[in-house]
């Protein structure tokens, strides 16, 4: 049987940590290599706020530590759209019905919204003069997802998508991003604390964007906490505003009418 020919836009959508970084004038500072990892473990620093970086390209399977060690990026799964849709390309040509959205995940969910809104129409725009109906369907991991949510929720953008398909998505928030905030980054099991990679983390509002709303923490008497709702742990408010975006979006993607909204596979 002839491999199918897409007629929508298929957009990957990576989570947090799965995008490679450049500064601005090229050096790397984050991607999917042990010299990158060494480097990032040396000098956090380089991976601040303050250090603009430009996404480049989704990581990729690598090494860490040769037969022992190795950390899965996206590469079998890019594998698996191109071997399911072997007549469409798979690449970064304006025109290729198939693509990533690589992005700086130490950003805000919503930033890296407004970015995917300008990748999307750009390639919405070039892929229509082939098919006039295409709309875009997100392939989303992890943050990924929510990045994508989010994108829909706004406006009219939910007209221009057809689906979003999610892999493990924290859509109720991830206890590891509050474990992280909370008590920092180990080596191994946890026998050798990253202090200095743990503060420059602490203040990506992308991680933020990840850490559990609900009523998880159980305090002193045993009640349940929101963690927004424990001073200590938000003494800048930084979840209770990321806590305000996720409850908006979730508001709107509820009042969608199910028939003529698009599809959340999660």
């Amino acid at each position: 049987m002839a491999a199918s020919r897409l007629r929508h836009l298929i957009v990957l959508i990576p989570g947090i940590g799965g995008s490679c970084l450049r500064s601005e004038d090229g050096e790397v500072l984050w991607s999917d290599s042990r010299a990158s990892i060494t480097r990032a473990l040396r000098e956090p620093a380089r991976l601040a706020l303050d250090h603009p970086a430009k996404p480049t390209r989704v990581i990729e399977d690598f090494t860490v530590v040769p037969f022992l060690k190795n950390l899965h990026g996206y590469t079998d799964l890019i594998t698996l759209l191109r071997g399911t849709f072997r007549r469409d390309e798979f690449g970064s040509t304006p025109g290729s019905m198939m693509t990533s959205f690589p992005h700086d995940f130490r950003q805000s969910v919503e930033y890296n919204s407004g970015e995917l809104d300008r990748f999307v129409y750009k390639r919405l725009t070039e892929v229509r003069k082939r098919v006039p109906s295409a709309k875009v369907i997100f392939v989303a991991h992890s943050m990924g997802g929510l990045i994508a949510r989010h994108w829909v929720a706004q406006d009219t953008n939910n007209a221009d998508c057809r689906g979003v398909i999610t892999l493990g998505t924290p859509y109720s928030g991830a206890p590891k991003a509050l474990d992280v905030l909370v008590n920092g980054l180990y080596w191994g099991h946890k026998a050798i604390q990253r202090r200095g990679l743990s503060r420059i983390t602490a203040d990506w509002p992308g991680l933020w964007d990840l850490v559990a709303f609900e009523k998880r923490v159980i305090d002193s008497t045993g009640g349940r906490q929101a963690p927004s709702e424990i001073a200590a742990l938000d003494p800048r408010g930084n979840l209770a505003s990321a806590e305000a975006r996720h409850r908006a979006v979730s508001e709107r993607w509820a009042g969608f009418d199910r028939h003529a909204g698009p599809t959340l596979i999660p």
